[in-house]
């Protein structure tokens, strides 16, 4: 049997219950013995399958610690309602996200990079898609058009999303967008291996990330 196909539009409750029970139990292994603890013989013993049950619906292991991991943007998803509610301006929004995104992150830095910025995330990008079509984003009150950005599978386009209301009420142009995006994900990108190399506290990255976010915007939104 070939892996499931998450592109259908239904996956049955049966399969869905199955892949859930995979990465509860992955999961709880890399709590309790660590990531380098996970093998699919742990899996097996763990779910009382059989190993080969796993390929039904993963492609690898490799495949069921990224699901496993994913679990790390969960604090993210629920927080955002404490930052933006629906009908906030949007360069408000883009700007808060940006804040709640970076405090998530930095909380998580070896988690937010394996997911974001490994070599083996950006050869699977579609993993973040895949992974949300078990398990979705519920929205508790922060605005909709969110949505969209919260489940796209590559970090660049899921900032252009978190923008264009921006663009569209006339705060930016496409090359300004474009422009604050790149400066933001650089500044982020570069505190969040700070923090990984602990050349720089959680603290004091979220700090200067903060300031530097509010000087990009401030200098390229039109007057």
């Amino acid at each position: 049997m070939r892996n499931i196909d998450f592109n259908k539009k239904h996956l049955s409750p049966h399969r869905r219950n199955m892949i859930e029970l995979f990465v509860n139990c992955t999961r709880k292994i890399k709590n309790e013995e660590g990531e380098k603890a996970i093998t699919i013989k742990k899996i097996s013993e763990c779910t009382e399958l059989n190993s080969a049950t796993i390929y039904n619906y993963f492609e690898n292991v490799e495949h069921l610690v990224f699901f496993a991991n994913m679990d790390a943007l969960d604090s993210f998803n629920a927080d955002l309602k404490n930052y933006v509610t629906e009908g906030d301006d949007p360069l408000k929004v883009y700007i808060e996200v940006w804040k709640c995104f970076a405090k998530h992150a930095f909380n998580k830095p070896e988690e937010y990079h394996y997911i974001f910025f490994s070599e083996f995330a950006k050869e699977k990008p579609y993993y973040i898609y895949q992974y949300y079509k078990i398990f979705p984003v519920e929205n508790n009150g922060f605005p909709a058009y969110l949505m969209k950005m919260l489940t796209t599978d590559n970090f660049i386009e899921r900032l252009d999303k978190q923008i264009a209301v921006s663009i569209n009420v006339g705060y930016f142009t496409d090359y300004t967008a474009e422009k604050v995006n790149d400066m933001a994900r650089y500044i982020f990108e570069g505190l969040l291996e700070d923090i990984r190399k602990e050349e720089i506290s959680k603290e004091e990255a979220l700090e200067k990330f903060e300031e530097y976010l509010n000087i990009i915007v401030d200098t390229l939104k039109k007057k």
